[in-house]
């Protein structure tokens, strides 16, 4: 997945104005927001079509302990609709889940569709994977030691320059 510099910092800043418009911006949430996949459209064959620049498609990242193959898995669905795009890629998944479910310091993940996708070939593993960016916004009372073991943990399946404190 390839990324520009300049894009990336476009959509730095459209992520801080849609919080801002939701009011979601408290100052003292700690954010980690970093750019990657949604995968499994071979399964469930929806894409975001109602994607601008200005209207961002905006989907939710809920964690699926029910599933038989994975119990860390996460489902990207559309936001406020129960409609499931996709999942978070697997290694990516755990700490999303994880910091949720256990620590409970994660308050809210979403994703937001960057309006690009690659095919990397035939299931399993491939398919085509859709570009988001995530974010994750955490409890203000998450010390900045562990927002720090996060991002240590995303950079092991992400590029360091994708991921922003």
């Amino acid at each position: 997945m390839e990324v520009s510099f300049r894009r990336r910092q476009r959509w730095r800043k459209k992520v801080q104005r849609l919080r801002r418009e939701r009011g979601w911006d408290n100052v003292s949430d700690k954010v980690i927001l970093f750019f990657s996949t949604i995968n499994g459209y071979h399964h469930f064959r929806i894409m975001p079509t109602q994607f601008s620049w200005n209207h961002p498609y905006m989907m939710e990242c809920i964690p699926e302990p029910t599933n038989r193959r994975d119990p860390l898995a996460v489902l990207v669905k559309e936001m406020g609709v129960n409609i499931t795009i996709g999942r978070v890629p697997k290694d990516i998944c755990n700490v999303i889940s994880l910091e949720m479910r256990v620590t409970q310091k994660l308050r809210r993940t979403f994703c937001l569709y960057i309006g690009t996708h690659h095919n990397e070939g035939p299931v399993p593993s491939g398919g085509l994977k859709l570009h988001c960016v995530y974010v994750l916004e955490f409890s203000n009372d998450t010390s900045y030691r562990r927002l720090g073991e996060v991002a240590s943990f995303l950079r092991r399946h992400v590029p360091s320059s994708y991921i922003y404190l």
